[in-house]
């Protein structure tokens, strides 16, 4: 009843849900077992390469980040192919999940065990220096050596072994390829171990450069002989966590063998022609250097040039390394003739640095470039 004694309605709509409900749960927990058949290693049940790679690329993240260290251990049953070749491969495959199972059961729940491929497994153990680590690392090997796994044929024990390479990210970025300091390696029988931890770890240290665009450029002075000057080259730099910056040399050798050197290329001149904007109402001019011969695209690599000396109207480059030997080269004297052509279409001076050889310097004078 209402306050003025008229009767009230209220009007009630209702509907179930239960099975749009029962459904969502469904597809939920059908969600989370296609995700444990995606990161899991069916043969063993640990983390896959595919898991391995997420979870290293989280903590390396939080590690350039808020400086959480953590340290990564790369373990490979020794002389497994013998093994193999002496009790077939159902005998390998028990072997192989009796040593994951010891793995596993023999590190924190917070630890991340992953076999990556074939007998090689790997350990990525976050908030573990490099002392924790090689105590782990050591302990394992002596579990997995106490199963007393025969294997009469290994040059190392008669029983099943491993060697572990071990590597702590509590380093700067470039020390961590040196194996005297964040390197150690428990029994290795060979240096591959850290083959693959320099893999690993290049390969992240690439992938967040390129993702984060951690590079500047440093704007290097050109002084004529009346000790004016008159240009800055644009040179690459890389950027530490702590802002201080890397010379570029080994990251485009590492980014070179890594498959990464287009990329990182493109993102160096995209990144040049931005810098070089500030110049763009000066007299000043920016000089960027142009290596067709160290990339994938020797022609996106003369597109972006060319682009930079259209859009503030400087000149375009030839680097010392590309005009050495250009004489003789035929290659090389291909992608002159296109750079020289670029040039003039968009009317800019072609401009050839470091002619070193008189057979250089004249066909390059020759062709109509500045030296």
């Amino acid at each position: 009843m209402s306050i003025d004694g008229d009767d009230e309605e209220i009007i009630c709509i209702s509907r179930d849900v239960t099975k749009q409900k029962q459904q969502l749960m469904k597809l939920e927990k059908e969600k989370k077992s296609l995700q444990r058949t995606i990161y899991t290693d069916e043969l063993t049940g640990l983390g896959n390469r595919r898991f391995f790679n997420t979870q290293l690329k989280i903590l390396y993240k939080k590690y350039l980040q808020h400086h959480e260290i953590f340290s990564l251990l790369v373990i490979d049953i020794d002389y497994f192919k013998k093994y193999n070749d002496s009790y077939g491969h159902q005998e390998g495959d028990e072997c192989l999940i009796l040593v994951a199972n010891t793995l596993k059961g023999n590190v924190r729940d917070t630890d991340f065990v992953c076999r990556i491929g074939g007998e090689e497994f790997c350990i990525i153990l976050p908030n573990t220096n490099k002392e924790r680590a090689i105590s782990l690392a050591e302990g394992l090997c002596k579990k997995v050596e106490e199963m007393k796994i025969g294997h009469p044929n290994s040059n190392a024990s008669q029983f099943v072994t491993v060697s572990i390479g071990g590597c702590a990210i509590e380093y700067s970025h470039m020390d961590h390829m040196n194996p005297n300091e964040a390197f150690f390696r428990i029994k290795s029988q060979e240096w591959q171990l850290f083959s693959e931890l320099e893999r690993i770890l290049e390969m992240n240290w690439i992938d967040e450069v390129i993702k984060s665009q951690l590079i500047t450029c440093y704007f290097q002075p050109i002084v004529n002989a009346q000790g004016e000057t008159f240009a800055y080259e644009l040179l690459s730099r890389f950027i530490k966590e702590d802002g201080s910056l890397i010379y570029p040399n080994k990251i485009f050798e590492a980014a070179k063998s890594r498959g990464r050197l287009y990329a990182l290329d493109r993102l160096c001149r995209m990144t040049a022609v931005r810098h070089a904007a500030i110049l763009k109402n000066t007299n000043i001019k920016a000089f960027i250097n142009f290596i067709p011969t160290s990339i994938y695209s020797p022609q996106f690599c003369l597109q972006s040039t060319t682009q930079l000396a259209n859009e503030i109207g400087q000149y375009m480059k030839l680097d010392m390394k590309f005009v050495q030997g250009v004489a003789t080269d035929l290659k090389k004297q291909q992608v002159a003739q296109q750079f020289l052509q670029k040039a003039l279409e968009i009317g800019t001076k072609p401009l050839a640095e470091g002619v070193e050889e008189k057979e250089d310097f004249e066909w390059l004078k020759q062709s109509g470039m500045e030296i």
